[in-house]
């Protein structure tokens, strides 16, 4: 079956220093309404969890924007200029912590799905996990 229908690209390299590590995050924004249900998760993440997550991470600029009315959500802005949005409605408090350090790590790249990821690196050697699919 020939994969050629299908786009590729190459995983690009992120070029972060040798023996050294650069957060990509640069600015995260949360957008919530003050007064609306949905953004009580978030309300709660802020008076918990913000400042802790600020000293922890001093590298990145969190901007807190109030929305009437609006639906809550993360707004991640990388150095490659990528940006990246979550829609956080009726999540706990402890969800968006986990989001927000998951957008901590993340190198900013697209990673679309269906797309046929390829690497640079290759090998002449046959692996042996196919040497004992073609014995059985």
């Amino acid at each position: 079956m020939s994969h050629s229908h299908i786009p590729s690209t190459f995983i690009s390299n992120t070029a972060n220093g040798i023996g050294s590590y650069i957060c990509q995050l640069k600015r995260l924004t949360l957008i919530m309404c003050k007064s609306h249900g949905s953004s009580r998760g978030i309300r709660e993440f802020i008076e918990k969890d913000l400042i802790q997550f600020t000293k922890l991470n001093p590298g990145i600029a969190v901007y807190i924007q109030i929305g009437r009315h609006q639906p809550p959500k993360i707004i991640g802005e990388f150095l490659n200029g990528n940006k990246q949005k979550i829609d956080i409605a009726n999540h706990d408090s402890e969800e968006i912590k986990k989001l927000t350090n998951f957008m901590r790590t993340r190198s900013g790249d697209k990673i679309e799905f269906g797309l046929l990821l390829r690497t640079r690196n290759f090998s002449k050697k046959i692996p042996k996990q196919c040497i004992v699919m073609k014995q059985i």
